[in-house]
């Protein structure tokens, strides 16, 4: 009972320092691409709009809010904006530039980020202890640093929805792992829900590793995980077609002047995911079959996708790979804290 509640308090304060950070790190919450607030009204600029998860998961809380506790927000904010010339917290709010009388949704949307970045640690943790069989410490260690390791991936401003990919993604890879089909269609929904960028993780399906699962399974699961990617995405075009912007952004064109014209900046990235896939690959073929395969699976289209329609310069926008890769990398760093020191003779 102690040591679950250690671990409880461990990881509460780890995910309470990863959650600042990265609202430190956010857009003006009135951005018309990007702003949180602006998400959270559903008038977001297209393709950013179809990206509704967090924010509905937001407006829905905020909308049922009991009046009381709604009031008391809208006068705390009051008080709050009236002593900003005394107190060097209102930075807060005027980095997010957040419009009057909406805190309260900046402080549930705070509060929805926390909760999907607790679940990524959880996620992460069993993650080590199935698929790489970490005894308990090990993989409490390890559910701790990978979401610590996020913040590198900080290049640009982070995004409303960028938690949520992280958690789902990191569900996904365990529902396969687990050859768990309807925990892999639910977590899969969810994502679709998130992010256009779940049809990549479709296909892993037909990589779970429990060979129980038929083959007739594995390919329904995967006809109707596209069924509802299309009915998701139908929905999504539809309820959000007035909205400013494209269906889709193209920016295959920005990749390529930035190979071309900012070697010091294309450097710094290669360096970055190089060490990344180097933690990955070294002695591939000792690595678990199971993640070699996802990340070929998931990997592979997911880096296309990012070269033509994602801003390679972001690295966020690689979040989907970093469970996978995380997993790949652990026995690798793992071997190297393991090995003795040489001794002189």
């Amino acid at each position: 009972m102690r040591r679950r509640a250690v671990e409880l308090f461990l990881r509460f304060c780890f995910t309470a320092v990863l959650s600042v950070l990265f609202t430190l790190n956010s857009p003006y919450a009135d951005d018309p691409r990007y702003g949180y607030v602006t998400a959270i009204d559903g008038t977001l600029a297209r393709p950013f709009a179809y990206r509704a998860l967090v924010p509905d998961v937001t407006a829905t809380t905020v909308a049922v809010m009991p009046g009381a506790l709604r009031g008391t927000f809208d006068r705390g904010e009051v008080a709050f904006r009236e002593k900003a010339d005394i107190r060097p917290v209102y930075g807060f709010l005027s980095i997010l530039r957040c419009p009057p009388g909406r805190l309260a949704d900046l402080q549930v949307l705070f509060c929805v980020h926390f909760g999907l970045f607790f679940a990524f640690s959880v996620l992460m943790q069993r993650l080590g202890t199935i698929v790489l069989a970490m005894n308990r410490p090990t993989a409490l260690a390890f559910g701790l640093a990978v979401p610590l390791l996020v913040p590198t991936f900080f290049r640009g401003y982070n995004q409303i929805y960028d938690p949520a990919t992280l958690a789902v993604s990191a569900g996904l890879l365990l529902a396969a792992a687990r050859s768990n089909v309807p925990a892999f269609l639910l977590a899969f929904l969810l994502a679709a829900y998130n992010k256009e960028s779940a049809i990549v993780f479709a296909p892993l399906v037909l990589a779970m590793p429990d060979p129980r699962v038929s083959r007739f399974a594995r390919w329904g699961t995967l006809a109707a995980a596209i069924v509802a990617f299309g009915l998701i995405r139908y929905v999504l075009l539809r309820r959000f077609e007035g909205n400013a912007g494209d269906v889709f952004e193209y920016t295959w064109w920005v990749n390529l002047q930035t190979f071309t014209s900012k070697p010091g900046a294309m450097a710094s990235i290669l360096t970055f995911f190089g060490s990344w896939i180097a933690l990955a690959v070294v002695g591939w073929q000792k690595k678990d079959l199971f993640l070699r395969r996802a990340l070929l699976i998931v990997g592979i289209p997911f880096a296309l996708a990012i070269l033509i329609y994602g801003q390679i310069t972001e690295l966020r926008v690689w979040f989907e790979l970093l469970p996978i890769l995380a997993c790949l990398a652990a026995p690798t760093v793992m071997g190297w804290l393991r090995e003795e020191p040489a001794t002189a003779p």
